[in-house]
Parts: structure tokens; C-alpha cells; sequence
């Protein structure tokens, strides 16, 4: 009831700031005016590296645009895949939110690839990235999101989906300039300025943030704290588009305490990230020609510092990692007959300029001790070469209602056995309004330096030369039915089959666990498109999601939801977010770690619900200023995510209600 009263009182507020600040000459293009027909038949690439309508990909996507990312107010990239159906997005604290896809766990998002306009975003040693300071928003044109294997295209990581960033092409339609203030001392700048000439355009977009985060109420261990989730960051990227010749720029700096110690220890940890490419491309009549040189830089600093009661220094110890991955890619494409044939190759070299964990004082007295290290044969800086081939045949059979999808990859690496990785995909569309589709994948995820090489002074999880890949099979089947011109519904079935974990127990070294699991589940989505003339709204965008999982995995939920509802007008357009989480699996080690024993007794693990909500309204007063209003977690719902895979330590408090207003001028 409650929700049901803020909903039709925020329709109410917007459509009286409507009538006050807007005649009929402000009517802008409506963002959702496209209709559901051309929502579904959307141009997709990233599940073939071809383009193909969304209807007839032969992967299980989502397509996120830039307008869906600013009138939702998503203020990072786990804001924006929150969203998606399958994803469950796991704030397990500042900088570092772990990404699981149908619930299949992933620690460091090792089992998840990101790419960002081609590049992935993939740092040796851990293997994995960040999804919130890492990437900024306010450059993006769309995000495609695969969930199911993608190894026969994009090799290792791509384990059980691929989420794939393509930046704008074209500089804005106005320079704009946002100002944002929040909850929690937060303050946020955003800068987008772009130019054309001719056949050229330069685009650069900038960001700067600043948090103190919002306080957790326990350590790791359950005992009380004084540590917020502080945030300091800054990102450029400059992007330049000369005929077929693009190239672009990413820099990303930010700094976050590490807030699950317990008082009177710090771990600040400050990230630079780098990454750039430059890529070629001719297309001719039938066929089509891609080049791309790209680099992924990560450095990393850590320091650690324990007081004691009288504010000595007992204990200090600093962490430094230095990362790179350089890659070239070519890939041709060729058009005959009904077939579109792909032939691919990638060469990559993964290298470590920098691991090291280094004890400066311990029991107030200096010393110097390697607390943590790679050991490579003796080599504390280890490099991987990695090269392969992949190739493709795109099929349209019965005059473009069936098409059929076969894929296949050849990995090269240095460190353990070629793998390859086979797909098939199968999309049968016999008139408008009924879609099938059927898929079958396998897909691998590499070790990373620290579960092959990592040597500790306690002893505690070293690595293990001998470590091999993890291995996936995946069965998909997706029917979607056109309930009407704006409606539509999906239903689809996936089946999972693992093995060869990489897992280390007891602290013993890494190895792969025999045997083998599953996890299976089924996905319901509905999306639809609606005109309206009520409350001066001109569209409504309806998207409804659930995903149930069978898994015994630990902190699994194995059923959620999302209902999204977007409504545009000439004045601005709100959004209004449900997110529900059933009961997540416990773990026979849940709370093993924790010291407090009332808090070791406590079960976080229910379900619960969360509401978020934005109010976006354009050229306020007739002035080139958008004002925008967003809550998340409306309610302030307490509820809480496991601090690591699997579930030992105590649980982490999720962020309370975080209110905001935003200022965007346009020049």
C-alpha cells in the first residue's frame, strides 16, 4: 500500500512540475518513442562479432542504452546490471562488488569477461575487475550483456556470460556539464564534450567523485568498527573517430579504504587504471576487415596499519601490484550465399612489471619481510604469451526464418593445455510473433598468477603450478512470444554442467576439485512498450524479470526479480525500480570465522526487497538545466551479501537509503 501511495504521489508531483515549468514548445523527442518491433529487431554484435538483430542472436542478451542508464539515475555499472535478468550483483564493499550469473559464484569476477569498445578489462594477477569505480557511465552508448559461455569467441573469462561496453561514436547533441550531491558527504562532477567536422569527431568525457561511504556496522570478523565505505576517483577518456580509424584513451584513478577491518586498522588501496586502443576497419561490398591493438594497465598500492590503545604503530606492511595486458586482434568477414563466414586471431601477452606484500613493521619493531610474492621458477614477474584462432558460419536457411550459428576456438597458452571451445546456436523465428531459440557452448576460465604462483610467508593458500582451467558446458532454450504491438514475453531454460573448480581448502594449495555439478534454472521476462497521454507522459517502458536457480551453492539466492517501469515525457521522466532476493544458501562453514558469538549465531541470509526511484526534469525554467532527483534503497532496507566466496566471515551490510539531486547544464 505504501508503495502504491508514493507512486501515484510522485505521479502527481511530476506532472504539477510539468504544468509550472513547460509549455508545448519544449516538446523534445521522446527517448522511448521506438516501438517495441524495433526494440526487439535491435542491432546487436557482441554475441557473434557480427551484426545481427537482438531477435536472431544466437546468444541469450539484454541490450541496455544510454538513455536506460540515465533515466534509471545508475550511478555505476553494478547499478546499471542489477537490472538484468540472471545477475545478482553482490556488494561486497567498496570497489569491488562481485558479479554472479546465474548462480554461478565468481570471487573477483574471474568467471565474467568485460570488455570496453573491444578491450577486455582483465589483470593478471587476480584475474578479474571492478564493476563500479572502475568503469564510468557517462561515456557509454549501450551495454550488451550474454548471459551463457562465450569462450568460442572471446576465449577464457567469458565462463558464464560476457558484459560488453561500447563507448559513443558521435560527441553528444549538447556539451554538458553535472553536478551531483548525496548522501553520505557524496559529491560527484561529470563532464561530456564532443565536436565534428566532416567525416571526423573527437568525444571526451570526464568524471570526479568523492564518498564517505555509508558506515558498516561490523568488521569481517562481527566485531564493531569504525570504518565507512570512503571513495575518492577521477576518469578521463578521450575517443577521436577519423573515416574507419578509431582510437581512444581510458584513465581511471580511485581510492578506497578497505572498511571490514576492525578499529584501529587501515587498508587504504589506491588503483590507476589505463587502458587504450586504436583499430582499423574496411568493409567492402560483401565482405568486412577489423584490426585492433589494445592495452589494459592496472597499478595498485596498498598500506596497511595497525595502533594500538595509546595510538602506536605496531604493525605496517605495504602492497604494490604493477599489471598489463597487451593484445592485437584481426578479423575478416565474408558474405556468400545464405552463409557469413568469420575467421579471427587474437595474440595476447599477459604481464607482471610488480606483486609484492612487504611487512615494514611488526611488534613496533622494523623489519622487512616478504609477506607475499609470485614464484615463477624463481621469476617473481611472470609473463604469458596466449594465441588463437577462432572461426565462424552464420547460416540464414528457410528464406531467413531459421539460422544456425556454429563456432569454434583454439586457445594456445604457455602454462597448460590448448583448449578448445565449441558453440552451436540455433534461432527460428516463423512469422512475427514466435521466436526459438536453442544453444549449446563450452567455455573455460584460465587461472589467474595468484592460484598458480603466489607464495606466502604464513603459508596460507599458496599457488599451484600445476593448476588448470575450469570448465563449463552450457544448454540453453529461449521461446518468446508478442503478446500484442507492445508486448512481449520470454521464457528460457539453461542448464549448466562445471567442473574442474579451482579451489583451495583448508589453506591448502590450489588444485582442481574432481568431479563435477550443475546448476540450472529458468528465466521469465516481459517488456513492453506503451503510449500514454496521461499525467502529459507520452510513453511507458515496462520491463518485468525472474530468475530461479536449482544450486547448493553457498550464498546463492535461488529466486529474484526485477520490475522496472520508465516513463518519458517532453518534461522529464521518472523510473521506478523493484528488486526482490529470496533466501541465499548457508554454507556448512557460515560464520566459521567470526569471534563475536552472538553475531556468529545471526542468519543473514533472508530474503528482502528493495525500491529505487528517479525523477528526471529537463530545461527546468526554460533553461538549458536538467534537474535530476534519485533514492536508492528507498525504504532503508537492512539486508546483507557474504563477504567472500563461499560465506565464513560475517556479512556485509548492504548501503541504506542514499537520496540525491543533480544539476545537468547543457551548452
Amino acid at each position: 500500500m505504501l508503495v502504491k501511495r508514493l507512486f501515484s504521489a510522485s505521479l502527481l508531483v511530476m506532472s504539477l512540475f510539468a504544468y509550472v515549468s513547460y509549455g508545448e514548445e519544449q516538446a523534445d523527442p521522446f527517448l522511448l518513442e521506438m516501438s517495441l518491433e524495433k526494440l526487439l529487431n535491435i542491432k546487436v554484435s557482441s554475441a557473434s562479432l557480427t551484426e545481427k538483430s537482438q531477435r536472431f542472436s544466437p546468444s541469450t542478451i539484454s541490450y541496455i542504452t544510454a538513455e536506460d542508464i540515465a533515466m534509471t539515475g545508475a550511478r555505476t555499472l553494478s547499478d546499471v546490471l542489477r537490472l538484468v535478468p540472471g545477475i545478482d550483483v553482490q556488494e561486497r564493499r567498496n570497489g569491488r562488488d562481485m558479479v554472479w550469473i546465474r548462480g554461478i559464484p565468481s570471487g573477483r569476477n574471474t568467471k565474467i569477461m568485460l570488455i570496453v569498445d573491444g578491450v577486455p578489462h582483465r589483470e593478471p594477477v587476480f584475474g578479474g575487475w571492478s564493476p563500479d569505480e572502475e568503469v564510468p557511465l557517462n561515456n557509454i552508448d549501450h551495454i550488451e550483456v550474454i548471459r551463457g559461455p562465450g569462450s568460442a569467441l572471446y576465449g577464457g573469462n567469458a565462463y558464464s556470460g560476457l558484459v560488453s561496453i561500447f563507448t559513443r561514436d558521435e560527441p553528444p547533441a549538447k556539451n554538458q556539464v553535472s553536478l551531483t550531491a548525496g548522501s553520505f558527504d557524496s559529491q560527484r562532477l561529470k563532464v561530456d564534450l564532443g565536436q565534428k567536422w566532416q567525416d571526423s569527431s573527437w568525444m571526451f568525457s570526464g568524471g570526479l567523485y568523492q564518498t564517505d561511504g555509508h558506515a558498516m556496522v561490523r568488521d569481517r570478523r562481527g566485531n564493531s568498527t569504525d570504518h565507512n565505505n570512503e571513495v575518492f576517483s577521477y576518469n578521463a577518456h578521450v575517443k577521436v573517430v577519423a573515416d574507419n580509424i578509431r582510437a581512444a584513451v581510458n584513465i581511471n584513478h580511485y581510492n578506497t579504504e578497505y572498511p571490514l577491518y576492525s578499529r584501529r586498522q587501515t587498508k587504504p588501496q589506491d588503483y590507476e587504471i589505463l587502458s587504450a586502443y586504436i583499430e582499423h576497419q574496411d568493409s567492402w561490398e560483401k565482405s568486412e576487415w577489423f584490426n585492433q591493438a589494445y592495452l589494459y594497465q592496472v597499478d595498485r598500492e596498498m598500506d596497511r596499519r595497525r595502533w594500538d590503545e595509546q595510538g602506536t604503530i605496531f604493525f605496517q606492511s605495504s602492497s604494490a601490484l604493477d599489471t598489463q595486458l597487451l593484445g592485437i586482434t584481426s578479423r575478416f568477414t565474408y558474405q556468400w550465399r545464405q552463409h557469413e563466414f568469420l575467421l579471427g586471431a587474437v595474440a595476447e601477452s599477459l604481464q607482471v612489471d610488480d606483486y609484492s606484500e612487504i611487512i615494514n613493521i611488526d611488534n613496533y619493531q622494523p623489519v622487512r619481510e616478504v609477506q607475499s610474492i609470485l614464484n615463477k621458477n624463481g621469476d617473481s614477474t611472470p609473463s604469458a604469451d596466449n594465441y588463437a584462432l577462432f572461426i565462424q558460419d552464420d547460416i540464414a536457411l528457410l528464406e531467413e526464418q531459421l539460422a544456425l550459428t556454429l563456432s569454434l576456438r583454439f586457445d594456445d597458452y604457455q602454462e597448460f593445455d590448448a583448449e578448445l571451445s565449441p558453440r552451436l546456436g540455433l534461432v527460428y523465428a516463423p512469422d512475427e510473433t514466435w521466436t526459438f531459440k536453442g544453444m549449446w557452448g563450452d567455455s573455460f576460465r584460465p587461472p589467474s598468477n595468484l592460484q598458480q604462483y603466489e607464495v606466502r610467508s604464513d603459508g596460507n593458500s599458496p599457488g599451484n603450478p600445476n593448476v588448470g582451467p575450469e570448465k563449463i558446458t552450457t544448454k540453453e532454450v529461449d521461446i518468446s512470444y508478442r503478446l500484442s504491438d507492445e508486448q512481449n514475453i520470454s521464457a528460457r531454460y539453461f542448464h549448466n554442467s562445471l567442473s574442474d573448480f579451482i579451489q583451495s581448502i583448508n589453506t591448502q594449495p590450489y588444485m582442481n576439485i574432481a568431479g563435477s555439478t550443475s546448476v540450472s534454472g529458468y528465466e521469465l521476462e516481459y517488456i513492453a512498450n506503451f503510449p500514454m497521454k496521461q499525467f502529459s507522459i507520452s510513453n511507458l517502458q515496462l520491463k518485468a524479470n525472474m530468475t530461479h536457480v536449482n544450486s547448493n551453492e553457498a550464498s546463492v539466492a535461488l529466486n529474484s526479480g526485477t520490475v522496472n517501469a520508465i516513463f518519458d515525457a517532453a518534461w522529464g521522466s521518472a523510473s521506478f525500480t523493484y528488486h526482490y532476493f529470496g533466501r541465499r544458501n548457508a554454507s556448512p562453514t557460515y560464520h566459521d570465522r567470526v569471534t563475536d558469538e552472538y553475531f556468529k549465531q545471526l542468519d543473514n541470509k533472508g530474503a528482502y526487497s528493495t525500491f529505487d526511484m528517479n525523477i528526471l526534469l529537463r530545461q527546468v525554467w526554460d533553461l538549458p538545466l536538467d534537474i535530476e532527483f534519485t533514492a536508492f534503497n528507498l525504504f532503508n532496507k537492512r539486508y546483507y551479501n557474504p563477504t567472500y566466496a563461499p560465506d565464513s566471515y560475517y556479512d556485509v551490510t548492504r548501503e541504506p537509503r542514499f537520496l540525491s539531486i543533480g544539476v545537468h547544464f547543457t551548452f
